[in-house]
């Protein structure tokens, strides 16, 4: 997975049989731009830190002449160890093994054909290899420090999905991390691309794997980078293959189990060999096979399949990995949190928030699942129950950082829905209301989940009609407040306000009507009302009269606006209005008439005055009256300059005149 700078360099043509079976090695090169070059490295892809190409399908050797098990089982062909008197007579049989080479080439022609007509429907994604397509759902690459400065705004445009990254290989030191991971990461961040990380493993035993998990978890916080794609355990060195398989796996299990537990995707790289051998039957983590074919034969479920190390990339020089996603793109679209758009200031560098809050749910029961980032790309952590008191210390895309402060449960992200701020109480206890630091919470309004509840002296929560700081209140039978609206109690109407409050002297809108409540809260009915300095005529059911009109003309009325007429009303018939709908309006009766074919002859509410005034005025030019302590009001009566009235109060700049009609202060004198 590692490629020299002088990999896209050596010399193709090479024509002899004897070589077309051989190995093509790569001179070392120096350190570049700070980077360590490995130069142990030694796999069925490496040699001494040199990568090994050979794209024949067929077969590879090592540098002794015998055929690499590894990775002629990666290119799908005998996993039987040859000698190395087979090798030297396979050499000397150059020219028939070329042709049966080219026969096998044929074959895959044929099979890449079968492929191609058979996924085409389902996955479109794919790799173009020596003209062979090889088909996933996704597209993508694996880079490391051998690519060097990658040109990722044309990586995108050539249509790649997604990358994995390397971030470093073997054990935790910096001399280890792979030079160029961060700037690889930001430029698939700036570009959309959302990518994974693996870290190439050394290790042969269990704190080695889990040393290693460490490097690539330093890696990732230092830089606040937080993949989609998981982070993967690159296991093919011979160093690893010195331990058992057994020890393999647990390694394996070592590294995801850290991974995991951090909050990141995990998985783990390896070659078909030792999928089918050193790791059969690995756990559940994300599995991502090597095997350079025409088409992945692992029979196992897997995410990524890396298909190739000679795929060709606008933006890349030379050669780099080509992978497959193997599973659709909803899928990963099911896990990916969006982290990939954002860098450091995603999780990291948030203002802190600092307050208490608690937990809360719509259902008293239950509990909220903690993350270990803020966001569904993160793995869960352990549930809070509802009510949890915590401290809130960062926030993030919709996302809360909280600490719980009873001990027990650590540090985890949640929705910011889940979460009430304040240090309010925890929760009924036996009918008592505790707070969370166990005392009985006495004599004041509370919310606990959303309800609001008044408690007494003994942290009960009272019911029924109560007095409460001089007003009266009725909360519901278990206590809770009931609020806004109308409520029957002991046989008569009333209406409830804010936390139950029964709302006296006054008129109140419900719905499209007006209704008044006297001073005991009971709802008034068929009577003229007054309250304050307002007064509206009431119905039989409550209602209160938005004015009184008359018919200009004979006119029809409805059962429904502009609808299934009921009848006709003479011209001059006096009528009183309800409410208005657009060109409507609705009678007392509850018949409908068109407000144009009507003439108002009062307003309601009529004003009373707020200044009980009486003394004799005139006034001092032509002036009109209105019904009303304002210019909208109906005009009533015209009087002539000088006309001598009484005033008996006044409303604002109006004053109301023995009559019941209203005139402009401005236009009297004493």
């Amino acid at each position: 997975m590692i490629f020299n700078k002088k990999c896209s360099k050596f010399i193709a043509a090479v024509l002899t049989a004897s070589m077309a079976l051989s190995p093509v090695f790569v001179s070392p090169i120096s350190a570049d731009d700070g980077q360590d070059v490995e130069t142990q490295a030694s796999s069925w892809r490496y040699q001494d830190g040199d990568i090994i190409i050979d794209e024949s399908p067929d077969a590879a050797e090592d540098s002794d002449g015998q055929l690499t098990e590894d990775y002629n089982a990666q290119m799908g062909s005998s996993e039987e160890e040859q000698t190395e008197e087979d090798s030297v007579e396979a050499s000397a049989e150059a020219s028939d093994e070329m042709t049966a080479a080219a026969a096998d080439e044929a074959a895959e022609i044929e099979t890449e054909e079968a492929i191609e007509a058979k996924s085409a429907t389902e996955k479109n994604k794919y790799w173009t290899i020596s003209g062979n397509k090889r088909y996933g759902y996704l597209k993508g690459i694996d880079v490391s420090y051998w690519q060097h400065t990658i040109d990722w705004a044309k990586v995108k445009s050539s249509g790649i999905d997604f990358a994995i990254i390397r971030c470093g290989y073997g054990s935790n030191t910096t001399s280890k991390d792979d030079s160029r991971f961060a700037a690889n990461v930001k430029g698939c961040v700036a570009n959309g691309i959302p990518y994974g990380v693996y870290l190439y493993s050394y290790a042969n035993t269990e704190a080695g794997a889990l040393d290693e998990a460490n490097h690539a978890l330093r890696l990732l916080a230092d830089n606040g980078f937080h993949p989609d794609l998981p982070v993967y355990y690159d296991l093919e060195d011979k160093t690893v293959s010195k331990a058992s398989n057994a020890t393999i796996r647990k390694m394996a299990t070592v590294f995801c189990n850290k991974l995991t537990l951090e909050g990141y995707r995990a998985g783990v790289y390896a070659n078909l060999s030792w999928w089918n051998q050193k790791l059969s039957g690995f756990g559940t983590y994300d599995k991502w096979i090597a095997q350079w074919n025409s088409n992945c034969t692992y029979s196992g479920t897997y995410y990524f399949w890396q298909c190739s190390s000679s795929g060709a990339v606008g933006g890349i020089s030379g050669r780099v990995d080509a992978d497959l996603s193997m599973q659709p793109k909803a899928y990963m679209d099911s896990f990916m949190s969006g982290a990939y758009t954002q860098l450091a200031s995603y999780v990291t560098g948030i203002t802190a928030q600092d307050y208490e809050a608690y937990v809360t749910a719509s259902d008293a029961a239950a509990t909220v699942a903690g993350k270990k980032g803020p966001g569904r790309g993160y793995y869960g952590t352990a549930p809070f129950p509802d009510g949890t008191k915590v401290a809130v210390t960062r926030s993030a895309n919709g996302y809360l950082e909280i600490t719980d402060t009873e001990g027990s449960l650590g540090t985890a992200w949640i929705k910011s829905g889940n979460l009430a701020k304040g240090s309010d109480p925890k929760d009924f206890i036996d009918s008592v209301l505790y707070s969370y630091d166990g005392n009985v919470v006495k004599n004041q309004w509370v919310k606990v989940r959303g309800r609001t509840y008044y408690v007494d002296s003994e942290g009960i929560a009272l019911t029924g009609r109560q007095t409460i700081g001089g007003k009266e209140y009725y909360l519901g039978a278990d206590g809770v407040e009931v609020s806004n609206t109308l409520a029957t109690i002991d046989g008569k109407q009333y209406y409830l306000g804010t936390n139950g409050l029964i709302t006296k002297n006054s008129f109140v809108k419900i719905g499209s009507y007006i209704y008044g409540f006297g001073q005991d809260g009971v709802k008034l009915t068929g009577k003229k009302v007054r309250l304050g300095y307002k007064s509206y005529i009431l119905d039989s059911q409550g209602r209160a009269y938005i004015n009184k009109s008359k018919t200009r003309e004979k006119t029809k009325y409805y059962a429904k606006p502009g609808s299934g007429k009921k009848g006709t009303l003479k011209k001059g018939k006096k009528i009183y209005v309800l409410r208005t709908s657009g060109k409507w309006s609705q009678m007392a009766n509850g018949y409908w008439i068109k407000t144009s074919k009507t003439k108002k002859t009062a307003v309601y509410p009529e004003y009373q005055p707020d200044v009980a005034v009486k003394y004799k005025a005139k006034l001092k030019k032509k002036t009109t009256s209105r019904s009303g302590p304002s210019n909208n009001y109906i005009k009533k009566k015209t009087f002539k300059k000088n006309k001598k009235v009484t005033v008996i109060g006044t409303y604002g700049g109006w004053a109301k005149i023995s009559s019941g009609q209203w005139l402009p202060l401005s236009r009297l004198k004493k």
